[in-house]
């Protein structure tokens, strides 16, 4: 029986350690401030794709989001986290429970300055390939053939969604079909470095919505490689009430999928009112580290994996 020992070869860890310094290194050099928020919290987000951890009366943190962007609007500067994260049903071959997550904001940056302090970085500490880029919208027309932007084509879009996924047709809204069709026949041909920008205004979640060419749009990124997700970024949404309402509209769709809903977090919304011009990014470590080792599986990459832990 092996069953207690660590899963990820030692080589791997040697691997993640240089990395977690090497972050660290560059985040020093760009003279961000490294800032330890709590990993528990009284509230916690809406997003209808992440599920909390209780811990008492309190909230495991799913991400240092909240707190890092109260010191932004504080006047603490750009900052940044390099911390474990807790999300209920997060396991598999990409996933863990625990994880860990970087995430840092940049002042008066834009998207697009942000994007290239993020594949700086890749660059610096795993030695990713030079990115492309392309809008969201470019890669269903690419792969699908279909706008993710106009109306008429949602019909379609959630038939491939369900033919690809096997999910009944009845059983997902436009976006939930929009991220199956992504994930099913976009993403895995997103073997070279590339980050996606520009999303639909539904798929906006903490990120600013202008108009860019006469259509309402997301101004957010992420950033695929290997037909992983590594990194999900945005240019800050500052406005206190449009986020107040976009969680109203997050609380209203937890409600009618009877998933739990939790507390509000009425400091942060508070501190979004005072966020000034940013851009932030979270990056997650652990698949950053897999690229680097070679695995497609997440337990070669960690001592013990929460099965095992």
């Amino acid at each position: 029986m092996t069953h207690w020992k660590p899963t990820a070869p030692l080589a791997n860890l040697r691997k993640r350690a240089q990395i977690l310094h090497d972050i660290r290194c560059f985040m020093q050099r760009g003279r961000v401030l490294e800032i330890e928020s709590p990993m528990m919290s009284h509230s916690g987000g809406q997003d209808v794709n992440i599920e909390l951890i209780a811990a008492d009366d309190l909230w495991l943190a799913s991400s240092p989001e909240f707190p890092l962007k109260r010191a932004v609007a504080a006047g603490y500067g750009d900052v940044y986290s390099l911390q474990r994260v807790f999300r209920a049903g997060e396991s598999g071959r990409r996933h863990n429970t625990e994880f860990t997550m970087l995430e840092w904001y940049r002042i008066g940056y834009s998207l697009e300055q942000l994007m290239s302090e993020v594949e700086a970085l890749c660059q610096s500490v795993v030695e990713m390939p030079p990115a492309t880029v392309k809008s969201y919208r470019a890669l269903f027309l690419e792969y699908t053939g279909l706008d993710p932007f106009v109306e008429s084509d949602h019909g379609r879009l959630a038939e491939l969604g369900s033919n690809a996924s096997g999910i009944g047709i009845e059983q997902l809204d436009v976006d939930g079909w929009l991220d199956v069709v992504f994930s099913h026949l976009i993403e895995p041909n997103l073997t070279a470095p590339t980050f996606v920008y520009n999303f639909l205004p539904s798929q906006a979640a903490l990120s600013r919505i202008e108009v860019i060419d006469g259509i309402r749009t997301a101004r957010r990124f992420e950033l695929i490689w290997r037909g992983v997700e590594l990194a999900n970024g945005y240019h800050e949404l500052n406005d206190e009430q449009e986020q107040r309402r976009r969680f109203a509209v997050d609380r209203a769709r937890r409600s009618e999928r009877d998933q739990p809903l939790y507390p509000i977090d009425d400091r942060f919304l508070e501190a979004v009112g005072h966020l000034p011009d940013c851009a932030g990014v979270a990056i997650g470590v652990d698949r950053l580290v897999m690229l680097a080792c070679n695995t497609d599986t997440i337990d070669d990459v960690l001592l013990f994996p929460d099965r095992l832990s």
